[in-house]
């Protein structure tokens, strides 16, 4: 899997993948692959967040996991994940924009907003084993 990925800190609950296009071709994936969430893509995404954890020292809590994905100009990408509770509102609130607003959501994110970070970690465990009930 690794060719020339790197992996580094970039936060208490924040680490990044960067991949050159060597790496997904060796992987036999593309950019594609990893934008449009298909089979292989999401397989990649996992090995590359599971190789993320294991190559940084960060304690990982466990929950409020988000991801972002940047492209490079020459066909590279950088896979950010995080568990910081900021950047799971920050994906909520991008989720919420994207389907036009949500009532359900805004309340979400104002709970989130007004608690401590244990408490925001607290809600965000619920919700999520919320979510995977209902899958």
């Amino acid at each position: 899997m690794v060719v020339h990925m790197e992996f580094y800190e970039v936060g208490k609950y924040k680490a990044v993948c960067t991949l050159t296009l060597d790496d997904l071709l060796a992987n036999g994936i593309t950019a594609d692959d990893i934008f449009e969430r298909t089979l292989q893509g999401r397989e990649f995404i996992r090995k590359a967040r599971e190789l993320t954890v294991k190559s940084t020292k960060i304690k990982w809590p466990g929950c409020a996991f988000s991801m972002q994905i940047s492209a490079y100009k020459d066909g590279g990408i950088m896979l950010t994940f995080s568990e910081t509770v900021e950047d799971f509102v920050y994906n909520l609130k991008q989720s919420r924009d994207m389907i036009g607003g949500n009532k359900m959501l805004d309340e979400m994110i104002e709970a989130l907003e007004m608690r401590s970070e244990e408490e925001a970690r607290e809600l965000i465990r619920q919700f999520e084993k919320n979510i995977a009930e209902m899958a």
